[in-house]
């Protein structure tokens, strides 16, 4: 919907309104209390309604001889009824620029999880990466170990041979002194 769409219902008001100020309703008045909303030929066409429907409650009065202090009475109650129109506009106001704020402050907290999100996205790819490379590592130091296990085989093996030389040339020591 157009920020610039007007209803009837709120000319009547703007109308009501300015008429209870003591204050003929123009085009201009009507356009001003409804802050600039509405084209000219809408304005026009409800408040020749409103001053239709005026007159028609006017001749209604005089027909059935309303008194004059119903009428003061009802004018009273309509002035307090427009006097809290306004104050729930001006409630209904704060309560949209709240409402904005909130909006806007929405946006923002969302821009800041998706952009988190992303961080977390990227320390997990990283997590992923180290954990791939500590199994490499892993791998490198078991094969580590079997390197030197066989390093310690062979120096084994190695002084297990020379043992081996020593006894065999004792025993032809032995057998040749026998």
């Amino acid at each position: 919907m157009s920020l610039n769409h007007i209803s009837e219902t709120d000319i009547v008001r703007a109308a009501n309104c300015i008429a209870a100020r003591g204050r003929i309703p123009t085009i201009a008045a009507v356009r001003q209390l409804l802050d600039g909303r509405g084209s000219e030929t809408t304005i026009l066409n409800y408040l020749r309604k409103w001053k239709l429907r005026l007159l028609a409650f006017a001749v209604f009065c005089e027909t059935n001889a309303i008194k004059p202090d119903l009428v003061l009475d009802l004018k009273d109650q309509n002035l307090q009824l427009q006097n809290s129109l306004q104050r729930q506009i001006a409630i209904n106001n704060q309560l949209e620029n709240e409402a904005a704020h909130y909006k806007t402050e929405n946006i923002v907290l969302t821009h800041g999880v998706q952009r988190l999100n992303k961080q977390i996205n990227g320390l997990q790819n990283t997590v992923k990466q180290l954990q791939t490379e500590i199994l490499a590592l892993e791998k490198i130091n078991a094969a580590n170990n079997i390197i030197g296990n066989l390093v310690d085989q062979k120096l084994l093996n190695s002084k297990l041979t020379s043992q081996l030389s020593e006894i065999r040339q004792q025993l032809q020591e032995l057998v040749q002194s026998s």
